[in-house]
């Protein structure tokens, strides 16, 4: 199973945005901290429970648009298939819904992390977005890039706080793993955004890639590194997949220690 990057792993970027936008770095920091007093100190409570909500991960949708082969979910080893992807599919809930759960949970001022599934397959998700930014949240998405472009005006002109857009190599190696023609559309929606940021004056989003090492792809990660540094990204996260056992998580910190 592929592992999706998580916010909650990453207070380096705190003091990184801080130096751009002191609001955000506040609210981050303040989300990680409720974070890690939820799970270190609130879990060991009798009761178990928490008055805490500094992270909230919404899978707004299991629908996408590609079948990347190294998806947990669509993948070739991937869950979501046949009976129970349609089963899946079936609970999306409407907007509706959505609305009145972030103002319920508004007071808590939680960072949101949307993810999927690809998010942009669900049709309301720039009102999902809206709505929570009014109620003053930071907002982060986690999608594929192949649909960017053509929401990119929006995204910067209400000032979503960040996208995380998978890449993972080239477009030859890139498009064997994600599906013919993803690498340009990402690519294409990366500029878009961009040029937005730059007619609107706009510091918003923080946009960043992230790539996922496997067997196809680890030969040109350090070229694909360099060759998106014009695109105005303010970070690449490479990724490992997820391990599957405690030897092998043990023998990747010694490797990592030693070298």
């Amino acid at each position: 199973m592929v592992r999706k990057p998580r916010l909650n792993t990453n207070y380096s970027v705190v003091r990184k945005v801080f130096l751009k936008n002191p609001r955000l770095a506040s609210s981050l920091a303040h989300s990680f901290m409720e974070h890690i007093k939820a799970g270190r100190f609130d879990y060991l409570r009798p009761s178990g429970k928490t008055g805490s909500l500094g992270l909230l991960y919404m899978r707004i949708t299991p629908l996408c648009n590609l079948n990347c082969l190294t998806c947990g979910q669509r993948g070739v080893k991937g869950v979501l298939k046949g009976t129970y992807a349609v089963e899946e599919a079936k609970k999306i809930p409407p907007l509706e819904v959505y609305r009145k759960f972030i103002d319920e949970v508004s007071v808590k001022k939680p960072v949101y992390y949307i993810w999927g599934g690809e998010p942009f397959m669900y049709p309301h998700l720039m009102e999902v977005a809206q709505h929570i930014l009014h109620r003053g949240s930071v907002l982060a998405v986690n999608t594929n890039g192949t649909l960017l472009a053509r929401h990119a005006e929006q995204i910067v002109r209400d000032k979503w706080s960040a996208l995380f857009v998978s890449l993972d190599s080239f477009e030859e190696e890139n498009d064997r793993i994600r599906g013919k023609g993803s690498y340009r559309r990402v690519v294409e929606g990366l500029e878009a955004l961009k040029r937005e940021k730059e007619r609107q004056k706009s510091s918003l989003p923080y946009v960043g890639i992230v790539s996922v090492v496997s067997n196809l792809n680890y030969r040109g990660l350090d070229k694909l590194v360099e060759a998106m540094g014009d695109k105005g990204l303010s970070w690449h996260i490479i990724n490992l997949g997820t391990y599957t056992n405690d030897s092998i998580v043990e023998e990747h910190r010694a490797f990592m220690k030693e070298n």
